[in-house]
C-alpha cells in the first residue's frame, strides 16, 4: 500500500471516491504490539498527536470495521455529520481534513479504489511523546518502562536421584505476561496493551447492497 505523497492529492483522492469503501488495514508488527483505537493508551496518549476529530474518527471507523469485517461503505457527508462537523465533503470540508490527518499519521492509506483503515495503533514514536505536555510524556515514559519487567533469576533446581539420567533442563524460566488494565468504560473493556475485550455495539455505514445503518 502506498501512502498519499501530499495532502492535496489526499483530499482530491477523498473527494473524488466519495462514498468511500473501507477495508480493514493489517499490519502484523502493529497489529501485535499496538493499542485498539478505543484503548486507554489511545485515548490518553494519542488524543493529544492526534486531535478529537481524528481520534474519534478512528474509533467509529473501527467500530463499524468490527461489524462489517468485510467493508462498507462512507458517505463523507454523513459521516461529516455523525461527528459534528458538518456535513460538507469539499476539498476543505472538515471531515475531508479530518480523513487527511489521519492519513499524514499513517492511520489510513489508500488501496486500491479503497481506503484502507488500520486497526490498531502502533505506541509513540518519540517525536510525538516530544509533543506531549511534559506531565503526560513521563507519565507515558513511566507506563512503557513498567510494562517490560526482566525475568528475576532462579536458582538451579538440584537433580533427585530419580533424575540423574533425565537430560531435560532442570531449570525453567516462566514468561511473564504484561499486567491487564482496564480500557474505555463506555466502549468495551481494553488492556493496556489495547485488545478489547469486548466490541461496543455500533451501527455500520451502509454497505454496497445499498442496506441502512
Amino acid at each position: 500500500m502506498a501512502p498519499f505523497p501530499t495532502t492535496a492529492n489526499c483530499t482530491d483522492w477523498l473527494t473524488m471516491h466519495d462514498p468511500l469503501w473501507i477495508v480493514a488495514w493489517h499490519d502484523p508488527v502493529v497489529d501485535k504490539l499496538g493499542h485498539a483505537p478505543r484503548s486507554l493508551y489511545v485515548e490518553t496518549y494519542w488524543l493529544p498527536v492526534l486531535g478529537p476529530s481524528a481520534t474519534w474518527a478512528m474509533r467509529r471507523l473501527t467500530a463499524w470495521l468490527d461489524a462489517r469485517t468485510d467493508g462498507y461503505d462512507l458517505s463523507l457527508a454523513e459521516f461529516g455529520r455523525e461527528l459534528g462537523l458538518g456535513n460538507g465533503t469539499g476539498r476543505n470540508a472538515s471531515v475531508v481534513r479530518t480523513l487527511a490527518r489521519l492519513a499524514t499519521f499513517g492511520m489510513v492509506t489508500p488501496l486500491g479504489h479503497s481506503l484502507a483503515v488500520r486497526t490498531m495503533l502502533a505506541p509513540l514514536a518519540r517525536r510525538h511523546v516530544a509533543s506531549l505536555p511534559d506531565a503526560l510524556a513521563a507519565m507515558h515514559d513511566a507506563e512503557m518502562a513498567s510494562a517490560v519487567r526482566p525475568l528475576a533469576p532462579r536458582e538451579p533446581q538440584q537433580p533427585t536421584s530419580g533424575a540423574l539420567c533425565d537430560t531435560a533442563s532442570l531449570v525453567t524460566v516462566a514468561a511473564t505476561g504484561n499486567e491487564a488494565r482496564h480500557g474505555d468504560a463506555g466502549f468495551g473493556a481494553a488492556d493496556w496493551s489495547g485488545k478489547t475485550t469486548a466490541v461496543p455495539p455500533a451501527h455500520s455505514p451502509c454497505g454496497r447492497d445499498g442496506a441502512g445503518r
